[in-house]
């Protein structure tokens, strides 16, 4: 773990909020500087989550004090813990306050379950919570918070005053059958048991990748049927293939009409921002025969579209366009219009393959795509009338 100087916090805090230096530093002291900052961007989402790990809900087991901090008390010199996470928060505020960089946000959130590791046994509760979250942060600290409303408001899940989050075997007794079913967690554990055996086998040497999805996909091939339920995992896998279709769809259209944009530095990567942005363009006059496309990327702004699940997605010979119908609602007179329009778009189906095939190859991907589009004639042909 880095270390950080013992008033590393104050400096963040001071560096945040300018009219703090030379103050105390206590929760109730920023506690006004905190929502002024919340109050003047209402609609920011980023900066109200950041705001909620430093003051919890009254349902939260933890709580601040009048002159700490509830996390803290777990401050260590050895370990990565809630401590820790509130620096990196401030951090993260900082950036985003001068630069707004939502990118720059994610990819900070998505190092926080590395750096915990097996602290708490929190990888064990994101394992068995997979599928039943939409926003790694909230979905993190809420676990340390132990928000009862959180857990009954969005997981559906009755947390007991007494229950202890951090124990395994309270975690599988709470959440088995509700968000994870007893046989992928069976699954889950024979899995482990092999991964363990390998890592142990191969000290973390770099032929372990190569060597664990060889093995992987022998133990999937003979697992018995009775372990998995198919229809179950076939019906979570169509959702990821589904929202996967929607999300690169959006990035193709982007890519049409920034072919069309002059200033060339403005290209934006996160799909958050390519839907404001295309918004934006066709809520212009001279796009109103493309208002079906609007209505449609109104519908899934706020969507999970930006934190994917971090699973390995295949690529399919040919999608099936009309499933977005079962994700957005399917009674907007719109959607036969959208979905008409995707399949008629030249090449969209390949052009998703290759942003799945080279997601981690971003200087491949964009090769490729300058191989087989021109974006600018795709606009003249489809988008223009």
């Amino acid at each position: 773990m880095e270390s950080e100087s013992p008033n590393e916090i104050k400096t963040l805090f001071n560096e945040i909020f300018p009219s703090m230096k030379g103050k105390r530093k206590t929760p109730d002291s920023l506690y006004e500087h905190f929502y002024q900052l919340s109050s003047l961007n209402k609609n920011d989402y980023i900066i109200k989550r950041i705001l909620l790990y430093f003051y919890p809900s009254k349902k939260s087991k933890e709580a601040n004090t009048d002159k700490k901090f509830w996390f803290e008390k777990y401050k260590s010199l050895s370990i990565y813990t809630e401590y820790n996470l509130a620096i990196d928060l401030l951090k993260i505020l900082k950036s985003y306050k001068r630069e707004k960089k939502v990118d720059f946000v994610f990819d900070e959130i998505n190092k926080i379950l590395i750096k915990f590791g097996k602290y708490k046994n929190l990888d064990y509760y994101m394992l068995l919570t997979n599928i039943a979250y939409s926003d790694t942060l909230v979905h993190i600290y809420s676990f340390f918070l132990r928000d009862i409303d959180y857990f009954k408001m969005v997981i559906n899940v009755n947390i007991q005053e007494n229950d202890d989050l951090t124990d395994q075997k309270t975690l599988e007794k709470i959440f088995c059958g509700k968000t994870i079913s007893e046989k992928e967690l069976k699954t889950h554990k024979y899995y482990k048991e092999k991964i363990n055996s390998l890592e142990d086998k191969y000290n973390n040497q770099n032929n372990i990748i190569i060597q664990l999805l060889g093995k992987v996909n022998e133990m999937e091939n003979k697992l018995n049927n009775n372990i998995i339920e198919m229809e179950e995992m076939k019906e979570k896998l169509n959702k990821i293939y589904v929202r996967d279709t929607i999300k690169y769809s959006i990035k193709y259209i982007y890519r049409v009409f920034y072919s069309q944009i002059e200033n060339q530095n403005s290209f934006k990567k996160n799909v958050h921002e390519q839907i404001l942005e295309l918004k934006s363009i066709l809520s212009k006059p001279q796009f109103s025969n493309l208002k079906f496309l609007y209505d449609f990327l109104d519908a899934v702004e706020f969507g999970d579209l930006t934190t994917l699940n971090k699973a390995s997605h295949p690529t399919l010979e040919k999608r099936k366009f009309e499933e977005i119908k079962n994700v957005i609602d399917n009674k907007q007179p719109y959607l036969d219009k959208v979905v008409t329009f995707l399949e008629n778009l030249p090449d969209l189906n390949y052009y998703i393959n290759l942003e799945l095939t080279f997601y981690l190859n971003k200087q491949k991907l964009e090769e490729k795509i300058s191989e087989k589009y021109n974006f600018n004639l795709i606009y003249n042909n489809y988008f223009s009338h």
